[in-house]
């Protein structure tokens, strides 16, 4: 029996989505397999359509952008049979550079249709779901700025980092580790990482896994603006950090968070959230969502 894909394209231009519209239309022309495309309008929209098409007896939905929107479609698939499979269009693509998948079309195309199945592990914080990382500090503020910017891409989060490291002044958080452990720490960076890449290259840790039942909280201690910045070109040049004392990884199965403010700012997969509260609590759920790899 014929399987029926879904793409949904969350499209960063008008050229692009019809390139790709014309790419899948070619690339099924010649397979007894059925698929549908939908374009997004917004972000929200991507939600709306990936529900749609669970609705229709999708055995297969595609995210077609980046990082946001296979988080967004990932959210409505944890948990259930259907496989979320990838098109990297947007910037950064951490999640799909981390299961090896191609940024061309007719690649990525072709490893979906061969079916290969990876049930990679996911996040959770409160009601929001994650599949690559979670960041605090400094992180969530180089986000933030980042999502202000006009336009995206390598650059646009070059110059945001450095616009946040000039404003960003660290504070503490409280943190207890598997519902045992408490400590309080005064981090520059802190991550919760399910995958070892965070877009462009970009890895943190190259230690963490997808799949191996754990989540990595890594954190770098509150340190000078220079001594950050050697750090961050150590790691985009695929520099290990595991040998610097200002570098802690830890493997976790849960996490609770909480901020001497009455908020906490964080980025979720490269999308920026502020919540009016001052706790967290992050888990992990094994092996809860299929990806086509």
């Amino acid at each position: 029996m014929s399987k029926h894909f879904f793409f949904i394209i969350n499209p960063t231009s008008e050229k692009k989505s019809s390139e790709l519209k014309r790419i899948i239309i070619n690339f099924f022309k010649d397979l007894d397999e059925r698929f549908t495309i939908f374009v997004s309008e917004n972000f929200k929209h991507v939600r709306e359509l990936t529900i749609k098409a669970v609705e229709l007896k999708a055995n297969a939905v595609i995210a077609c952008g980046g990082d946001g929107t296979v988080n967004m479609v990932g959210q409505i698939l944890v948990g259930t049979d259907i496989q979320l499979g990838i098109i990297p269009i947007g910037s950064g693509n951490g999640v799909a550079n981390n299961m090896g998948i191609s940024n061309n079309y007719e690649q990525a195309l072709k490893k979906i249709i061969l079916g290969n199945i990876l049930k990679i592990d996911v996040g959770r914080i409160d009601d929001y779901f994650f599949f690559s990382n979670v960041g605090f500090g400094l992180e969530a503020e180089f986000i933030r700025h980042y999502k202000l910017r006009n336009s995206h891409g390598f650059l646009s989060y070059f110059f945001s980092f450095f616009k946040s490291l000039n404003s960003y002044k660290p504070s503490k958080f409280k943190i207890e580790i598997n519902d045992s452990f408490k400590k309080t720490i005064n981090p520059h960076i802190l991550m919760i990482l399910n995958a070892n890449e965070q877009g462009y290259g970009i890895s943190v840790d190259k230690n963490a896994k997808i799949d191996d039942g754990f989540l990595n909280l890594t954190s770098i201690s509150k340190t000078n603006s220079f001594t950050i910045i050697h750090y961050v070109l150590r790691i985009l040049f695929g520099m290990s950090l595991k040998s610097e004392k200002i570098l802690k990884v830890q493997k976790v199965s849960s996490v609770i968070i909480k901020s001497k403010n009455k908020y906490i700012s964080l980025q979720i997969d490269g999308e920026y959230l502020f919540l009016p509260k001052n706790q967290v609590k992050i888990s992990i759920t094994p092996r809860a969502l299929n990806i086509l790899c």
